[in-house]
């Protein structure tokens, strides 16, 4: 049995997380059904997933490939 914080937050018993392999970091997705909720371990990502997001554009992305071009 397991309760949920007030922040939402819930403790995985370590039987479970040793059974499916969830350690700190591991990503996980949360599935509804008809009797309730699924949790899922997510496969690891690729080396690229991890620098998903990290690059800022001054622009949006339209308009600073278009300067990258020299379009008007």
């Amino acid at each position: 049995m397991a309760r949920i914080t007030s922040k939402g937050q819930v403790t995985i018993p370590k039987q479970v997380r040793d059974r499916l392999g969830l350690a700190a970091g591991t990503q996980v997705v949360f599935e509804l059904d008809t009797d309730g909720v699924r949790l899922r371990k997510l496969p690891p990502g690729t080396a690229l997933d991890r620098w998903t997001g990290v690059l800022e554009l001054p622009q949006e992305v339209d308009d600073f490939i278009g300067d990258l071009r020299g379009e008007p």
